[in-house]
């Protein structure tokens, strides 16, 4: 993986993966031609020559997040049985240990202050849907 011009480019075969672009979409997994272009100028800082690449794919996701931008992590207060680990955005892939490891400890019943700003029933979340 190089980092560079904004983004990364992973070499994959013969091809190149270059990323990644952000936009406040709602429910809507297409790219946009803004974000191609922005892939583009990408990869053509980081190698000049591949301004004129053949896109050969593209693709969009989706990257979930509670309306305060912070994580839900933990039991929800009416059934606990429910554990919450969703809303990580982006940043899932980065945080997945942590919240595991956190999500472990109340799962075999040691429950953890740390999670108490990442509740689904924090003020900040108050009278949006879950």
């Amino acid at each position: 993986v190089t980092y560079g011009g904004g983004g990364y480019l992973v070499p994959r075969g013969d091809t190149l993966l270059v990323g990644a672009t952000s936009e406040e979409a709602g429910f809507e997994n297409e790219t946009s031609l803004a974000g191609l272009a922005a892939l583009r100028h990408i990869a053509a800082r980081v190698v000049p020559s591949l301004s004129a690449a053949l896109v050969v794919d593209h693709w969009a996701g989706l990257r979930p997040m509670s309306l305060d931008g912070h994580p839900i992590l933990g039991p929800d207060p009416d059934s606990p049985a429910l554990v919450y680990a969703c809303g990580l955005s982006r940043n899932g892939i980065l945080f997945a240990p942590w919240a595991a490891a956190r999500l472990a400890e109340v799962l075999v019943g040691d429950q953890t202050d740390v999670l108490l700003p990442f509740r689904i029933d924090r003020p900040s979340l108050a009278g949006s849907p879950a």
